[in-house]
């Protein structure tokens, strides 16, 4: 019989073991080629396989009855973060992280011992008796009382349990909540320091880190049963960015360049109580005032950090547009209407319209000054006439914004 017909014997046999002669035939074959056969890897191999294969078919019989001799233990894994999304490694304003939200926190089982109060005689009566601390698996008894209760006491665990809810960051609150199937008094101890009582309680983690959480259980007939668990808090991030006043007076509008620490972190930055944009980096247009730059930072986690500061903006350009001129007083004062900065400008472009007719009335690109003449017409302006000017300038620093208001005659 070749090694083939083994197998197939071995497959086609699954209620009973194979034939044992052709085993028997088989290893014997297969000492005798390990005695006269130099050292060679691919035997090794074929032996290995063999030794393999032999325990896979002996399983097999097992298998086809639906034995299973380890059962297997569903384990449902609470998913607290998502991954981050990043569309390029070096770009950290692409990662977009949320507040973390209130989520069930998972613990770790680190102790679970029992301490029994053993009651005899008359004592059982009124549900007093000696109190006997010991680990569950300590066997030995220390007072008069009746083995077979002792025995019954001793052997005896609860189904106990808590869970903890909350948001898994620094200074924020989390809920404790015993698990039980009987009633009974609880008592908690937080890193051996913070006692609590209740069957729900709150705490507090101030700094991020591993925290021990015990859970003392005791019930009615005195009986003690306690459960000590890690709970994990993890840290916030650092808030740290940097303001660059990137002011000048040849600028309109002032500019301010905010730079947060590179990092797989969030930012949202906030100007005077409103966002105004996301990343590592950002840029401000602001006025020329007094402003609160703040950021808020989210890290992988979903912990929250925020930092602000005030700024006080005073350079950049500013026009000065009259809203009134009289030249028909002929005073020497303000006998023409020219707006003062625009000599500072880029560019410009200056129209004017009668509001009566919507008449365009006057336009420049130039430093010209307007006299109160209406253009292709001889007409005079009455006083108290209204007029509207349109201005569009543009900054030696790339940024063109419009101005418009009334004009006065008078």
């Amino acid at each position: 019989m070749n090694f083939d017909d083994i197998i197939k014997s071995k497959l086609e046999s699954l209620e009973s073991p194979a034939n044992a002669n052709a085993w028997t035939e088989f290893e014997t074959k297969l000492n005798a080629s390990q005695t006269h056969v130099p050292f060679k890897a691919p035997l090794i191999g074929g032996i290995a396989a063999t030794i393999a294969l032999t325990v896979l078919f002996t399983s097999l019989p097992d298998i086809k009855a639906n034995k299973l001799e380890t059962p297997v233990e569903e384990q449902e894994d609470i998913e607290l973060f998502a991954d981050p999304i990043k569309e390029s490694e070096s770009d950290f304003s692409m990662i977009e992280h949320s507040p973390q939200e209130e989520h069930i926190i998972k613990l770790n089982i680190i102790d679970e011992e029992i301490a029994l109060t053993v009651l005899s005689g008359s004592d059982a009566a009124n549900n007093s008796g000696s109190l006997i601390e010991k680990k569950a698996e300590n066997n030995s008894i220390e007072n008069d009382f009746d083995n077979e209760s002792f025995a019954n006491i001793s052997n005896r665990i609860e189904n106990i349990n808590f869970s903890a809810n909350g948001i898994q960051c620094p200074s924020s609150e989390i809920t404790f909540t015993a698990e039980l199937e009987k009633a009974a008094d609880v008592t908690w101890i937080f890193d051996g320091v913070t006692v609590k009582s209740g069957l729900q309680v709150t705490h507090i983690f101030e700094d991020a880190g591993e925290y021990i959480a015990s859970m003392i259980v005791k019930f009615n007939d005195g009986f003690e049963q306690s459960l000590t668990q890690s709970i994990e808090v993890y840290s916030n991030p650092k808030a740290e960015f940097e303001i660059i006043n990137n002011t000048s007076d040849l600028c309109l509008d002032p500019t301010l360049e905010l730079a947060g620490t590179p990092g797989s972190n969030t930012y949202k930055w906030v100007l005077d109580g409103d966002t105004v944009a996301k990343g590592a980096k950002a840029s401000a247009v602001v006025s020329k005032d007094l402003h609160t730059v703040g950021m808020h930072t989210i890290n992988e986690w979903g912990c929250t950090s925020y930092e602000s500061r005030s700024i006080k903006v005073e350079s950049g350009l500013e026009l000065q547009i009259p809203t009134a001129f009289s030249p028909t007083r002929a005073d020497g004062l303000n006998d023409t209407w020219m707006p003062v900065g625009l000599d500072k400008l880029n560019s410009f472009h200056i129209e004017i319209r009668r509001v009566s007719s919507n008449q365009v009335v006057f336009e420049t690109s130039e430093m010209i000054a307007w006299d109160g003449s209406l253009r292709g017409s001889s007409e005079p302006i009455a006083i108290g006439e209204v007029f509207t000017y349109l201005i569009t300038a543009t900054d030696q620093c790339g940024k063109t914004k419009q101005y418009t208001n009334i004009i006065r005659y008078l």
